[in-house]
């Protein structure tokens, strides 16, 4: 799976019985931050079927994923806007991870260190009720 060697990956095993689609997810941003880390935010339409039960009775209908690559050693980014729909290619392996994300108008490249699932939330999308 894309998170096997993220740091938090338990945040996904436990949280989701062992996995978590991001294939159409929107990116609704990313930031540097410190001395060589980005953040990614996705939003995941939908919840999947085993999530937490305190879930349960709000009409979550989304997910806030938020994706740390720290140790960033090699960056690219070209295009002019965010709030797209994508599937990123998230990549972890001991000692590297990649994401690669793009669409028509714009194109992301990282490659870092490692991989830290920084916050999974779930929320209420009006666009998807």
């Amino acid at each position: 799976m894309w998170f096997d060697n993220a740091l938090h990956k338990e945040k996904i095993t436990h949280m989701f019985d062992g996995g978590l689609d991001i294939c159409n997810a929107e990116l609704t941003g990313f930031s540097f931050y410190g001395h060589s880390s980005v953040k990614f935010s996705f939003n995941i339409k939908g919840i999947p079927e085993k999530h937490p039960k305190k879930w349960d009775g709000y009409n979550y209908s989304a997910i806030n994923l938020v994706l740390g690559f720290d140790g960033v050693r090699n960056f690219k980014c070209e295009g002019r806007r965010v709030f797209f729909f994508c599937d990123p290619q998230v990549n972890s392996l001991p000692g590297i991870a990649t994401v690669t994300i793009k669409n028509e108008h714009f194109e992301i490249y990282c490659e870092s260190e490692f991989l830290t699932i920084e916050s999974i939330s779930p929320y209420i999308d009006e666009r998807w009720d």
